[in-house]
This record gives C-alpha cells, sequence and structure tokens, in this order.
C-alpha cells in the first residue's frame, strides 16, 4: 500500500511537470523553424520529449535577452537552477554581439553572488577593445566581489569550520584583486583621454606616476 501511495505521488508530480512545460511550449515559438516539419504548429514548437530528457541540447539555442523571461518557468520542472538560465542568455548576448547595457540586467538577476561575480568578469574579458564598456562590467564585478566579500565573512564569524575562512579569505582577495583592476583600467582610461598614454607603465604605481608627469611635462605648463 506505501509502495502504491509512493509511486502515486510520483506520478502526479510528473504529470505537473509535464503540465507546466506543455503550457510553456504552447505559448512560445522557436527561434529557427525546423525545415523538416510536418506541420506549422510542430515546426514552430519546442520538441517535448528531447527538451525532457536533454534539455540543454534544445535551451542552448533558444536562450537570450529576449526569450529567458518566457522560458524561465521551466526551471524548476527541469531541475535547472534559473541562475543557469540567466548566464546561458549573457554568453548568448555576447555571441549575437550586444553590449553591456543589455546584459547587465540579466547579471544583476543571477542570486548567487559568486557565479554574478565570474560571469561578469568573463564578460569583461569580451569587452577588452571597448574601454567603457570594460570598465562598467569590471565595476559591477567589483559590486558582486564585494557583496560575497561580506557574505562569507559572516557566515566564517558565525561559524567555527575552517571551510569557511577559507572561502573567506578568497573572497576578500579576489574584492582586492578586483578594486586593484577598476582602480588601474580607470587610471589607463584617464591617461588615455588626456593624451598621457607614455605614462601608463606607471598604472598602478601612483606615485612614481606623478613623478614622471612632473619631469615630462611640467615645462609645458610652467614658464
Amino acid at each position: 500500500m506505501l509502495r502504491a501511495a509512493g509511486s502515486n505521488s510520483a506520478e502526479v508530480e510528473d504529470w505537473k511537470r509535464s503540465q507546466v512545460i506543455l503550457e510553456v511550449l504552447q505559448t512560445y515559438h522557436k527561434r529557427s523553424v525546423a525545415s523538416n516539419a510536418h506541420s506549422t504548429t510542430e515546426a514552430r514548437r519546442l520538441p517535448f520529449l528531447a527538451l525532457v530528457s536533454k534539455p540543454w541540447s534544445i535551451l542552448q539555442d533558444e536562450l537570450n535577452v529576449e526569450t529567458v523571461g518566457r522560458l524561465l518557468p521551466l526551471a524548476l520542472p527541469l531541475n535547472i537552477p534559473p541562475d543557469e538560465f540567466y548566464i546561458a542568455a549573457v554568453k548568448r548576448a555576447v555571441s549575437d554581439s550586444l553590449g553591456f547595457a543589455a546584459t547587465k540586467p540579466l547579471l544583476l538577476k543571477i542570486r548567487d553572488t559568486q557565479s554574478a561575480m565570474a560571469t561578469t568578469m568573463g564578460l569583461a574579458e569580451q569587452f577588452a577593445t571597448s574601454p567603457a564598456e570594460h570598465l562598467s562590467a569590471l565595476k559591477v564585478a567589483l559590486a558582486f566581489a564585494e557583496r560575497w566579500n561580506s557574505q562569507t565573512s559572516a557566515l566564517a564569524s558565525a561559524s567555527s569550520s575552517s571551510d569557511g575562512a577559507v572561502i573567506a579569505q578568497q573572497a576578500a582577495a579576489s574584492y582586492a584583486r578586483l578594486r586593484e583592476t577598476v582602480a588601474a583600467t580607470e587610471t589607463q582610461m584617464q591617461l588615455t583621454e588626456l593624451k598621457l598614454s607614455s605614462l601608463s607603465a606607471f598604472v598602478g604605481k601612483p606615485d612614481e606616476c606623478l613623478c614622471q608627469l612632473f619631469e615630462q611635462y611640467s615645462d609645458k605648463v610652467i614658464p
């Protein structure tokens, strides 16, 4: 009797999962239409069985900035963390050559702070040839790093676990590195804008930079 009850409970849960998935599929249209489909409806809908058995084989081609909100209800029935939907959409945004402004709202929805920081740092590297967007991404990554540092520090203080202390140290180190990186990047941008690129070698060395600035340019401003 207990086994039968457990079996029925599992069947009910499977039915509920299937219903949620089907509701999403009924209103969602694929980004690309299959040429070998037997009907227009089949061509435009995601395949239910493939989605249930191998979800990422389907989702990786569908998730982007515009579709992630409509596909997010699939996270629970497919047993996929919502963060992975947002991260996949961010990666798609990069491949679609979208700017940082388009991806930032997705980054802010990632609940795991460490994952959000790592994803944003990776995104910053993708914008390395666009100084303003590169700096914007680094600043958001820094905000995540600061939050992660605060979270792990509080947890380490409340726990006697050595693991918590190690993670807190890692978070503090990441936060410190990112602060230095953001400061150096801002300085480099300012030097470039002021046509002082000859001082780039002294970025991160404020005292030496000031000395070089005085030596190289004082005769131009001091009569």
